[in-house]
């Protein structure tokens, strides 16, 4: 085996079937190939280097020049100098620049560069994103590198995700590739995801797949099976859960229109907005870098202070204050830099700004490490922005809150998010669907990415309500094993009366032996009416 194909192996993931497809393109080549002609379309310096390599002399690889070099070194199977290109494309150029480069090629040289769909193929299998930048090559091109990796080397939710993007991009370039999601695989969320944009990608040969298969998998019993298609299908004939219509109906945030709302036993961010400090109650997010909390207000606001009041524990020290009036651009409002007033528990700090800012959202980041100096844990206690004295959560009692990490995460997207509770017995998440009642049929529930035996769900119940007084059970599970590992998700049939108020309450330690309730997704079936 040649050198370059010995460096592809040992640095990338490349099976032996790849690796033999690739040598005998490069015994063509050689076979091909006795006298040296360079075509007219390479670039000066290009060929000046090509040269100087040829009589022996020492020459400098450019990114400007590396492309060029590595399309006439593989016309002439000159395997090591193919090495030192690829090698310094790795070192020295970051993907996009890499794709940048590649397309400023002459279209004649494009052709021929085999070993950088080689390059672009290995990469994938390791570190590649799949972004705009990758769907600029041509289809042909990205469809004979999936082809050739998806099958072992890219992840399910990957491969989907790129799917899903390339159909956004240019969905009659991409239709085809259908064929190389693992659909039998992805998760219920995945698969009623895609339902929703069947219409949009004129996709309609896949419907009768998606809608048998996400029925399997909604839960175990025929029984069951049919009641959530009788309370679930559209009227496109497209299989959803209760959450998902309503994500569809407000722009993916329910919330924003108040078709439901959400509170926890701890960890609940609308408990420390405005109103009075109890010291009882704090918000604590993940131990995520740039934690933050924002503020959405139904109409533009004024606002020239704000007060904040730290918790028991980890409390912050450096953080910034941003506003928007849009939700896509934003301006700075204030900032502190390693501020340690708030170093102790429940200490108080109001900051009277030196303008008056109009917003519509408001953003709230951690900046580095709390004052701990052990996590990126942002804990609060009490929050209140203010003009002229009067809270702003009083003025619009209809604000919203969202943020990095809050119990609001696990309805809104499809991230490795996760909301927890504190370490207290029977944490629990409510549900209130406002002027309408849930007949419950079946539920869903998602880990977090940690592994066997950490805080995941063990014991639980799904209670129903429609006073938030007078509780009755819908479901009841004990020492579960299906939710004990990392992004685990599990479909359970249940069968309850109409209720306003649906609560999950965790009973009992989860898998680690503690009280803390960790959930990364949820998702309602069965009937919603008024």
């Amino acid at each position: 085996m040649n050198t370059f194909l010995t460096y592809l192996k040992q640095e990338y993931t490349v099976d032996e079937s790849f690796l033999s497809k690739v040598s005998a393109r490069f015994n063509e080549i050689i076979q091909s190939n006795k006298t040296i002609i360079l075509p007219p379309e390479i670039p000066k310096d290009a060929a000046e280097a090509f040269t100087s390599f040829c009589k022996g002399d020492n020459f400098l690889i450019e990114n400007s020049i590396v492309f060029s070099l590595l399309s006439i070194f593989e016309e002439y199977s000159v395997d090591e100098k193919i090495t030192e290109c690829l090698g310094f494309i790795t070192n020295n150029m970051t993907f996009e620049d890499g794709i940048q480069e590649y397309f400023t090629m002459n279209s004649s040289v494009k052709r021929r560069c085999l070993t950088y769909e080689i390059y672009l193929s290995s990469h994938l299998s390791e570190t590649l994103k799949y972004t705009k930048t990758f769907l600029k090559l041509p289809p042909e091109i990205v469809t004979n590198i999936v082809n050739e990796k998806s099958s072992k080397d890219v992840p399910i939710k990957m491969m989907y995700d790129f799917y899903v993007h390339a159909l956004k991009t240019n969905k009659q370039a991409y239709s085809d590739m259908s064929r190389f999601v693992d659909w039998v695989h992805l998760d219920h969320r995945d698969l009623v995801d895609f339902s929703e944009h069947l219409e949009e990608f004129h996709l309609k040969t896949l419907e009768p797949f998606l809608s048998a298969l996400i029925n399997s998998k909604n839960c175990g019993t025929k029984s069951s099976i049919h009641d959530a298609i009788q309370c679930n299908f559209n009227q496109e004939n497209h299989f959803a859960g209760i959450l998902a219509k309503l994500r569809k109906k407000c722009d993916n945030n329910p919330f924003n229109e108040h078709l439901i709302t959400a509170k926890a036993s701890s960890n609940d961010v609308y408990a420390i907005c405005g109103g009075q400090l109890k010291d009882s109650i704090f918000w604590t997010s993940a131990n995520i870098d740039k934690s933050n909390l924002i503020f959405q207000f139904s109409k533009e606001m004024k606002i020239d202070q704000y007060v904040i009041w730290s918790s028991l524990k980890k409390t912050p020290r450096s953080w910034s204050l941003e506003g928007s009036v849009d939700g896509a651009n934003w301006f700075d409002i204030h900032t502190n830099t390693n501020f340690d007033v708030l170093s102790k528990p429940f200490s108080r700090l109001s900051i009277l700004l030196e303008n008056v800012f109009t917003i519509k959202f408001l953003k709230l980041t951690q900046l580095g490490m709390n004052s701990n100096n052990t996590s990126n844990h942002f804990c609060l206690a009490h929050i209140d922005f203010l003009y002229d004295a009067v809270s702003l959560f009083k003025t619009d009692p209809k604000f919203v809150v969202g943020g990095s990490s809050n119990v609001f995460t696990i309805l809104c997207d499809r991230t490795d998010k996760f909301w927890s509770s504190i370490d207290q017995p029977n944490s629990f998440v409510t549900f209130d669907f406002g002027e309408k009642k849930l007949e419950m049929t079946g539920y869903t529930l998602k880990t977090y990415n940690f592994p066997k035996n950490y805080n995941h769900l063990k014991s639980w119940q799904v209670l129903g309500s429609n006073d938030e007084n007078t509780w009755k059970i819908i479901d009841s599970r004990d020492d579960n094993e299906t939710l004990n590992g990392p992004l685990m998700f599990h479909e359970f049939e249940c069968h309850g009366e109409p209720y306003r108020y649906i609560k999950i309450m965790q009973k009992g330690p989860n898998h680690n032996g503690k009280n803390i309730m960790i959930i990364s997704g949820i998702e309602f079936f069965g009937k919603l009416d008024a």
